[in-house]
């Protein structure tokens, strides 16, 4: 989901398939009236391919109490649930992984250190000998 294809080399980001991109473009254009839209590290991670885009979405509360600095650091301070505190709230934060199936809500938070071996299962099903 890079601005334009062209801008991907100097990004070091893998070009996802056009048409799963307009997908995933519809899907987050339905929910972008609710939700603020930030990009994943995960979407080039290794386990996601050409086939799969990842994207973060944060609840939006009140739009008219949040400025763009605001969503900056919603998704800059991300954390992982098992190490909740108080004066830590994730908004709502959600992962979507788009691909050929639909679109399903992941565990696959920035925050993390690694995925969890569950992710492997959501990306594979379908696929190959992965059928079920």
């Amino acid at each position: 989901l890079a601005p334009d294809d062209r801008d991907a080399t100097v990004l070091n980001v893998k070009l996802k398939d056009p048409g799963l991109t307009a997908a995933a473009c519809v899907d987050v254009g339905i929910i972008a009236p609710g939700y603020f839209v930030h990009s994943s590290r995960w979407c080039d991670d290794g386990r996601f391919g050409s086939n799969d885009v990842v994207v973060r979405v944060a609840e939006v509360r009140d739009p008219d109490l949040v400025d763009q600095l605001d969503v900056h650091k919603i998704f800059a301070n991300e954390h992982d649930p098992a190490e909740w505190r108080p004066d830590r709230y994730d908004w709502g934060m959600r992962c979507l992984l788009r691909n050929e199936r639909g679109c399903a809500v992941v565990d696959a938070k920035d925050s993390y250190d690694d995925l969890d071996a569950s992710i492997d299962v959501v990306v594979n099903d379908g696929r190959g000998d992965s059928v079920g």
